[in-house]
């Protein structure tokens, strides 16, 4: 039974991931020409998690506690780039802090995403109001509730957060991005004991995931997140080590062992652990209902999109 329950909590998860998606497509390009007006342009991600992160001053090394899989070097000169364009200051402990401009962009960038989805109108008031308050309630309940996760990326998320009596389209967008960054979170927690590299996992990701298979494109892949061509080796060695991937019979391909599915699935189930562990706080009837109204908001706003 319990795995019936999962198995629609994921669909209905699917739902709410495609419901951010289709919002998003109502605030993109004003959000953009902010962002291009402010200057921050591609970099705007980072400054929303340094904003994120107050008033805890922001690292080098938190930055890559959040993303584990990507090159330090990459990490390190984004923080670069916004620094010597005045959004970031830094200081002698190498410690990052928004500068007033910074403060500014992101800030402004936010508030017209938020303005741009205020004006969305979909199912009626009380549906709406019902949906994000249920939303609300696993949000709260996946802070509070006491697992050996950090929860950075989310607690991150909630600075967006402009209240309760903001329009219901604000408050659901934030409560689902709220739980996809958590997701993020559970995702990372999950391979934390095998004591691994980031970079080493994202290679065994992708091949569990048949994204890539081959040298040639893990290695594109790796390099895509800033990581050397001796990284790869470095990666498919420490694997075949600890007998979670072979090599085939074509050459410069590997699979996953029944070894490496074993490891694979119960990081999965780990994640989906962590992740639902905040649902808990809904009776049957109401995660039935926040799967309809997921479902219809969803068609409803893709309708008007079109």
């Amino acid at each position: 039974m319990q795995a019936i329950g999962q198995i629609e909590k994921a669909i209905t998860w699917r739902v709410g991931v495609d419901v951010i998606r289709v919002i998003s497509h109502y605030y993109q390009t004003p959000m953009r020409a902010i962002i291009k007006h402010t200057g921050i342009n591609n970099n705007w991600f980072t400054l929303y998690i340094v904003r994120g992160t107050e008033p805890e001053v922001f690292t080098l090394n938190r930055y890559q506690q959040l993303y584990p899989h990507i090159a330090k070097d990459q990490l390190q000169q984004k923080l670069n780039d916004l620094t010597e364009q005045g959004f970031l200051s830094v200081d002698p402990l190498d410690a990052y802090r928004l500068t007033k401009t910074g403060r500014k962009a992101i800030e402004r960038t936010m508030q017209m995403a938020h303005r741009e989805m205020g004006k969305i109108r979909a199912l009626p008031y009380q549906e709406m109001q019902y949906l994000a308050d249920l939303l609300h309630r696993i949000v709260i309940n996946s802070i509070q509730f006491n697992l050996p996760i950090e929860k950075h990326m989310m607690k991150i998320s909630r600075w967006t957060d402009v209240g309760e009596f903001a329009p219901m389209t604000t408050r659901i967008e934030q409560y689902l991005t709220d739980l996809k960054r958590y997701r993020h979170d559970a995702k990372i927690a999950s391979w934390q004991q095998h004591y691994i590299e980031g970079e080493v996992w994202e290679t065994f990701t992708m091949i569990c995931e048949e994204k890539a298979d081959t040298t040639t494109a893990l290695d594109d892949l790796l390099q895509a997140h800033g990581h050397e061509r001796i990284t790869l080796a470095h990666a498919l060695q420490s694997l075949e080590q600890r007998g979670w991937i072979t090599k085939s019979d074509l050459p410069n391909q590997y699979h996953i062992t029944e070894l490496g599915h074993i490891v694979y699935d119960e990081a999965t189930h780990m994640t989906d652990q962590y992740f639902y562990a905040g649902w808990l706080c809904l009776s049957e009837k109401e995660l039935q209902d926040l799967h309809y109204l997921l479902l219809q908001l969803h068609d409803t706003l893709q309708q008007a999109a079109a």
